[in-house]
């Protein structure tokens, strides 16, 4: 059975991800919802209008969300993601966090990224 509540992890007058160096996205969306230690994490894909950046936002009832205050987490910047990062799929285990994503530059590629808790 699907949920009947619809997850709202923005409104306009606040959205929960800002992307660097713009006051309101052009577009974000949430790319995937975790639960862990009672808590939903959210990750995020923000879009200034040029660049795709990944962020967060977490929640205690996964409804309501709570903006991370450091987005975006993740920007683009290296060679082969010098112009966007986007579609994080994290992952934990046994206190590591795993990130998939998306990155491009002049040509797309999956990225794999890793921290410890």
């Amino acid at each position: 059975m699907f949920c009947e509540k619809k997850i709202t992890p923005c409104s306009i007058d606040d959205p929960v991800y800002y992307v660097q160096g713009n006051d309101r996205p052009e577009s974000f969306f949430v790319s995937c919802i975790i639960y862990i230690d009672n808590q939903f994490l959210a990750m995020l894909s923000g879009y200034d209008g040029t660049n795709w950046s990944i962020g967060y936002a977490h929640s205690n009832d996964g409804i309501h969300f709570e903006k991370y205050s450091h987005n975006p987490l993740f920007m683009y910047g290296s060679e082969w993601e010098s112009s966007h990062v986007q579609l994080p799929l994290l992952f934990y285990n046994s206190g590591e966090y795993y990130m998939f994503y998306a990155g491009a530059g002049t040509y797309f590629s999956e990225g794999f990224a890793t921290r410890s808790r």
